[in-house]
């Protein structure tokens, strides 16, 4: 099984821009999550196409089960 931390923010062109990262620590809290959104935007760690990123929408865990199959 697969887990991803998915942050959600608003860029300049008002465009949406997830960032993902793959297995979060287990225990992580959304008060931490959100202090490192917070973070991203305040000290304008990443950009995009549309611009700086300038508005936190959401946050969240995915988990995800794969099944891989022999067709060889």
């Amino acid at each position: 099984m697969a887990t991803y931390l998915e942050m959600a923010f608003r860029n300049q062109a008002s465009y949406l821009v997830i960032i993902s990262v793959l297995d979060p620590r287990p225990d992580i809290t959304g008060g931490e999550v959100e202090a490192v959104m917070d973070t991203i935007i305040a000290q304008n760690i990443l950009t995009s196409p549309g611009g700086d990123l300038v508005e936190k929408v959401e946050a969240r865990v995915i988990e995800r089960t794969y099944t891989w199959y022999n067709v060889s």
